[in-house]
């Protein structure tokens, strides 16, 4: 017998069965769950088997299944379309680890498989979902065998469901999740392109912290809506069932979310830091935001860590915390914008009216994300509009940003005009100062000159001025002798007639001693040498007499006793005791004073 016909046969036998089945009638209905399947523990059964071998008997839905060591398990079930129109439905089968979908195709006349779950790559959105062709006023049974080898060592059993879904629902879900998350990418990406481009032009970090955040977002919003599914040629996936029977899983894209609720956290508090210059304004909530930004990235990669071991115990716990960990950086986030704007930043205003409602959608997030199924469409939004108010609220807030900058940057050109203006003024009172120091330095030179000439002078008339006391020294010198020779011929010439001529030498000589117009000639010269000597000795002394003031004189040009007596035509001793009245008289006038 040809394997064709084999196959078609063992379908007629199959259908003549259903009767024997509970058969499900399909409703029109978006959703509909099937209770009246039957199940088959495997024990290494073919498919052929599963459809003759009579002596297998599928038991009735047992609503709660714990598998003890098989590996697999079959599912049999029967759906009526009363329909005169054929219809196309999506099946959905807990568990849904690995499933392989047995249908009967009426074109080409014989089964077919389909295979779809958790550990399937096959580039389809949504794991564990089967597309079901269903004629026209027909009665269709499916087999699924399910890989159950990761509910052996589960706790608790599993409850067992089979969920459809109408076409035209699953479709209209399908196109709600790519069109809400194309909307929200293209709204992010042309923010992020317009920021990449501000962040070239400026090179500030602000703007880079940014774009970290809204690549971060979109990034989320991708696995959140397992768009990454399309691409993504790997699988990876734990489960765990839940006290109530409810099947628990991650996969990859709860693994990457996380990643990428790393990227955006991490970039808010970088952005915040840097937006409102929190090491310079407020160094304390720097530093804390900087720990717990380390504090979060160490939980981020325990996170990964404990994924790889496939310990979903411990992943919930993990998960939690890391939920907390984000709800605790959105409040801190928050009161740094309030502590800055307390403190008098002007840019905190912007950042917390700009930052305030995307800041408490992302903190909704991460109650939601524990707390709801995804699978409810305004749920599914809030990620998107949370991430996308987000986006648009931080660029309206650099936008703020940019105008304060502005306006900062007019009052710092009007400061530097003033400083400008300042500074000509200074460097033209430098110059003024500079010229007026040039004069000086002429007039100190012109002085040093004028001073030079008066020292050249002043030695001049110093020599001419010994030189002058010496000769009036020599000539009383020498007159004097000549008196001394004439009174010794006096002695032996006693002629009358010659006597008297005697004592008319003797007396010119001592007329010529004494002549004043020798002081006189002195006494110019030596106020040349020492302007307002006399002035000031007889203002200070009013009563010294010419003999005084003359001897005052000689003793300023430190000339011995012995030269002032020849000097003046007495002795030495004469002018000791000259000296002696002269200092006691000024003493005297010094103690009245």
């Amino acid at each position: 017998m040809k394997k064709e016909h084999f196959f078609i046969l063992l379908f007629l036998l199959n259908f003549f069965s259903v009767y024997s089945q509970n058969i499900y009638i399909l409703q029109d209905k978006k959703k509909e769950g099937i209770d009246n399947f039957e199940i088959l523990i495997d024990k290494d059964y073919t498919f052929e088997q599963i459809l003759t071998d009579s002596t297998l008997v599928f038991q009735e839905n047992p609503d709660y299944y714990k598998p003890q060591t098989e590996e697999y398990c079959w599912f049999r079930f029967s759906i009526k379309n009363p329909s005169v129109y054929s219809k196309e439905i999506y099946l959905y089968l807990v568990p849904y680890i690995d499933n392989i979908l047995y249908y009967y195709n009426f074109e080409e006349e014989k089964w077919k498989t389909k295979q779809s779950g958790l550990a399937i790559t096959d580039l389809k959105r949504e794991k564990g979902v089967f597309c079901i062709y269903l004629p026209s006023k027909s009665t269709n049974t499916f087999y699924i065998k399910s890989k159950v080898t990761e509910l052996n060592n589960q706790e608790y059993p599993t409850y067992l469901f089979i969920n459809i879904d109408a076409k035209k629902t699953h479709e209209d879900n399908e196109q709600f999740v790519v069109v809400s998350w194309l909307v929200a990418t293209v709204a992010m990406l042309l923010f992020f392109v317009y920021n990449l481009y501000i962040y070239f032009v400026f090179r500030d970090t602000t703007y880079l912290y940014y774009l970290i955040i809204v690549g971060g977002a979109i990034l989320y919003i991708t696995a959140f809506s397992d768009i990454f599914n399309f691409v993504a040629p790997f699988s990876f996936h734990n489960i765990q069932v839940q006290p109530n029977g409810n099947l628990y899983s991650y996969s990859t894209r709860d693994v990457i979310s996380f990643i990428f609720i790393w990227m955006i956290l991490f970039g808010y508090i970088q952005f915040t830091r840097s937006y409102l210059k929190l090491d310079i304004y407020n160094a304390l909530w720097d530093t804390l935001l900087k720990y717990t930004a380390y504090f979060f990235s160490c939980i981020t990669l325990l996170f990964i860590v404990i994924t790889s071991f496939k310990s979903i115990n411990v992943y919930i716990w993990i998960a939690l915390l890391n939920n907390l960990a984000a709800g605790l950086i959105v409040l801190l986030i928050l009161f740094a914008g309030v502590v800055s704007y307390r403190s008098g930043y002007k840019s905190a205003r912007y950042f917390l009216l700009a930052n305030t409602f995307p800041l408490l959608g992302i903190f909704t997030v991460a109650i939601y994300l524990f707390i709801y199924e995804y699978n409810v469409k305004p749920i599914q939004l809030v990620p998107h509009i949370a991430l996308t108010l987000q986006t648009v609220s931080f660029a309206i807030a650099l936008v703020a940003r940019v105008n304060l900058i502005k306006d900062e940057l007019k009052e710092k050109q009007i400061e530097a005009q003033k400083l400008e203006a300042e500074n000509g003024e200074i460097l033209s009172r430098n110059r003024y100062i500079e010229l007026e120091n040039e004069h000086i330095i002429s007039e100190i030179v012109q002085e040093i000159n004028q001073k030079a000439d008066l020292q050249a002078k002043l030695e001049a008339n110093q020599r001419e001025l010994t030189a002058n006391s010496l000769y009036l020294y020599q000539k009383n010198e020498l007159l004097a002798n000549l008196q001394k020779q004439i009174e010794n011929l006096s002695y032996k010439d006693t002629t009358t007639q010659n006597r008297e001529g005697i004592r008319e030498i003797k007396s010119t000589i001592k007329n010529d001693i004494q002549l004043e117009s020798d002081w006189d000639n002195f006494k110019v010269h030596f106020e040349e040498v020492h302007p307002n000597f006399f002035k000031e000795l007889n203002e200070k002394y009013p009563t010294l007499t010419k003999n005084e003031v003359r001897l005052s004189a000689y003793y300023h040009l430190n000339m011995t006793a012995k030269e002032i007596a020849t000097l003046l035509n007495i002795n030495p001793t004469s002018v000791h005791r000259a000296k002696s009245r002269l200092n006691k008289k000024m003493e005297a006038i010094d103690k009245e004073q």
